[in-house]
Parts: C-alpha cells; sequence; structure tokens
C-alpha cells in the first residue's frame, strides 16, 4: 500500500494487523466529507463508529508531524492519512465491525417464509403495530391513508430471521437490551412512512439513525 493517498483523497485507518500486513482502511475523496456534515472531522470519526461499533477518536498519522486526537473542529489535509482509535477494553477491534458477509448474502428462506399467507399476515401485522405507535408518517406527518409499513433491515421474504439476528447479534448494542428482538416484525425494526419516503429510504436517499437526546448516553457522535 503507498504510504500517501491519491492526490484529492485522505485515508482512514480502522484496523492494523498484528503481523503488520496491509491494514483495513478507507480511501475517501477530499470534497465527500462536506456533502453530508459541516465538520468533516468529526465525519471520520463517525464513519470509524460505522464500521468497527465502537467510540473512538481520531488522530493524524501523517503527512508532517502526528496528532494523537484531532478533534472535531477543523479542516481534512489533502493526501492526509488518519487512524480511528479506540481502547483496547473494547475487545479485539473488529469483534462488533460490519460484516460484509452477513449484510450481503441473501440465504435461502426459511420454510416458514415460503407461504405467501404466512407472509402476508406478517406484513398486516406488522403494518397494525406500526399504525398504532406512530399513528401517520413519522418524516411528513402525512395520514396513515397512504403509508407503509418500512422495515430499517430488510423483511424475511428477502433475507430471512435468521440473518437478521446474526446482524444483530455482531453490532454493539450499548445500553439497548436486544436479546428479545429475533425477528425483523419486531416493531423496534419498522415504521410507518409514506410511499415517497419508503422509496428514498430504499434507495439509501435517507438513513435511521439512533439519537441519544439524553445524559449520560447523549450521542455526541452524531452531534
Amino acid at each position: 500500500m503507498a504510504q500517501l493517498p491519491d492526490p484529492e483523497r485522505i485515508r482512514l485507518i480502522l484496523y492494523r494487523p498484528p503481523d503488520n500486513s496491509d491494514p483495513l482502511c478507507l480511501d475517501i475523496p477530499t470534497s465527500e466529507p462536506a456533502k453530508f456534515c459541516l465538520r468533516p472531522r468529526k465525519y471520520l470519526r463517525y464513519l470509524g463508529w460505522c464500521v468497527l461499533g465502537v467510540e473512538g477518536h481520531v488522530a493524524k498519522v501523517s503527512p508532517g508531524e502526528a496528532v494523537d486526537d484531532i478533534g472535531d473542529e477543523g479542516t481534512l489535509e489533502d493526501q492526509g492519512v488518519y487512524q480511528y482509535c479506540y481502547s483496547s477494553a473494547e475487545g479485539h477491534p473488529l469483534s462488533h465491525a460490519v460484516d460484509l458477509y452477513t449484510i450481503t448474502r441473501s440465504p435461502t428462506p426459511d420454510i416458514s417464509d415460503a407461504s405467501s399467507s404466512v407472509i402476508s399476515l406478517c406484513e398486516e401485522r406488522f403494518r397494525e403495530i406500526l399504525e398504532r405507535r406512530d399513528g401517520c408518517c413519522i418524516i411528513t406527518r402525512g395520514p396513515p391513508l397512504i403509508c407503509v409499513a418500512a422495515h430499517i433491515i430488510p423483511s424475511p421474504c428477502v433475507h430471512g430471521d435468521k440473518w437478521f439476528q446474526s446482524l444483530i447479534r455482531s453490532r454493539n448494542a450499548y445500553d439497548e437490551d436486544v436479546t428479545d428482538l429475533h425477528s425483523v416484525d419486531d416493531v423496534r425494526n419498522g415504521f410507518l412512512a409514506n410511499k415517497t419516503m419508503q422509496y428514498y429510504f430504499e434507495k439509501q436517499y435517507l438513513a435511521i439513525l439512533k439519537v441519544i437526546l439524553s445524559r449520560p448516553r447523549f450521542n455526541y457522535i452524531l452531534y
């Protein structure tokens, strides 16, 4: 791997293997962070948290003088190399990391998923529960009549509950109890949205982020 990224790019190192082989890293166009946030340094910290599932800070490795913690304010240097740092108390650095195999694989549906009548019944119940809880589109406040039941993580007719459970187990739950979160049709995995908003969400124009507004668990990663 080249010592520095190409011009007009920055590098974020997420994990350095103990055998000094090539690290796990992201090469990011320098213009990209400004498309999503006002503080590009904090965007790097957010990326590290998203991929590895543990909280940490960002250090500058090169060029020039190394900086242990660059903080959240300020710009990013063209061809700069940065590293996401975290506490060893979190266990193995990749223990909560995004599992690309789990995310991208599409296993054979369970036998219970094979019946269209069962799928339809599950979808109907899921919709009823979400309508009682949300009452309207959570984004536009549109009436339930024009809304659909949207899954945050895809529905079982595509991936299966076993895939969903594998994904939940691999990520850091922090202080939330997810031991009883077994089905994609759990109300915690859905929201009521009008069809346009659901389309935007499925096409990844919208994202669902967990926000904690009360201390001591204020989500400072997002704010």
